[in-house]
């Protein structure tokens, strides 16, 4: 930025830090972090690059997403077995308490007639 004066800042980014400017008549881009900053004479180009690299994470993100989707799909899938296994398991037990009062109930009934 040697001999330049910034004339006007316009539309603050603070995802990228970086401030559309009028450098000499110009505009530009102004990027960087505390005290080091880059002018950029191709600002277009430069806001190209972030909206690529911010769809490049997006679209990284929606692979995750994705994988969860499918992860819980399974996950899903194998707590349904489960269920399904226990309310067998379930039915089975109830079956089995029923016998054993029918058991008992025999046994009573067969001591109270003596």
């Amino acid at each position: 930025m040697a001999g330049g004066s910034v004339v006007a800042f316009e539309d603050w980014d603070p995802t990228t830090a970086a401030f559309r400017c009028v450098l000499d008549g110009r505009e530009s881009l102004l990027s960087g972090r505390g005290k080091e900053f880059t002018v950029h004479d191709e600002p277009d180009r430069v806001q190209h690059d972030d909206d690529r690299g911010r769809l490049m994470h997006l679209e990284g993100q929606i692979v995750v997403l994705q994988r969860c989707l499918a992860v819980r799909d399974e996950m899903c899938d194998v707590l349904q077995d489960s269920v399904g296994r226990l309310a067998g398991t379930i039915a089975g037990l109830q079956a089995q308490v029923a016998a054993l009062e029918d058991a008992i109930a025999t046994k009573d009934m067969a001591r109270n007639s003596h």
